[in-house]
């Protein structure tokens, strides 16, 4: 311990610590770290606090939309494409069990997906077609047709899952978690503005400390 300290100490002497930014990153990361450990101690996460920030940030906590559908395609190169995507409508409305195999066009779109998340759905039909299916309700009856750029669709919501936004009770720890790290960032911020009044800043720019609280500076103290 003595020799590493004493050679750490001549370290210093030498100003072996000026102008290394692997050094200043390594200093910077702690004093964050004392900030943020003093931020836990500070404020604690009574039931009250927990809910505002609960009820303030809701769409953070809702669970994704996922769908499990049917589909059946017309390109939209078919000749008379509406009008037989409208009989294939009619003759499913009368007959619900028809076997749709053989209905619609050959593609490369699945017939079937099952608990797919909208960027699922996005990429394999497009942005306008996962638009319209997300609003569906799941009724399972076939709802109907639209049109895309590719062509008409027949879709069945088969189950829609997700969509809410879970009872406080059961996320609790998320929602402590998240508001911790904003607390943190917060007081960091904070004491890093009181901070700058105590510091001389020299640098090339002109340079505005309330937005850029952590940008790579030299400092010197003031005497």
């Amino acid at each position: 311990f003595i020799r590493d300290e004493l050679l750490f100490r001549e370290g210093i002497h030498l100003g072996l610590d000026k102008g290394d930014q692997i050094i200043q990153n390594r200093v910077i990361q702690k004093v964050k770290y004392l900030l943020q450990k003093k931020a836990e101690a500070a404020v604690e996460n009574e039931e009250a606090l927990l809910e505002a920030w609960y009820l303030q940030h809701r769409d953070k906590w809702k669970v994704p939309i996922r769908l499990s559908f049917r589909q059946i395609f017309v390109s939209k190169t078919t000749p008379q494409a509406e009008q037989k995507i409208k009989k294939f409508y009619q003759d499913l409305i009368t007959n619900p069990a028809l076997n749709i195999t053989n209905l619609g066009t050959r593609a490369s779109f699945p017939k079937k997906m099952m608990r797919a998340s909208y960027s699922n759905v996005k990429n394999r039909f497009g942005t306008a077609f996962a638009d319209i299916v997300f609003t569906l309700p799941a009724n399972h009856r076939w709802n109907p047709p639209f049109r895309t750029e590719n062509g008409w669709y027949l879709v069945r919501i088969l189950a829609k899952q997700g969509g809410k936004v879970p009872p406080l009770a059961k996320i609790k720890r998320q929602v402590a978690l998240s508001l911790r790290k904003y607390q943190q960032k917060q007081r960091i911020e904070q004491r890093v503005i009181e901070l700058a009044p105590n510091y001389k800043i020299t640098v090339n720019a002109p340079w505005d400390y309330h937005s850029s609280l952590f940008s790579d500076i030299d400092t010197a103290k003031t005497p």
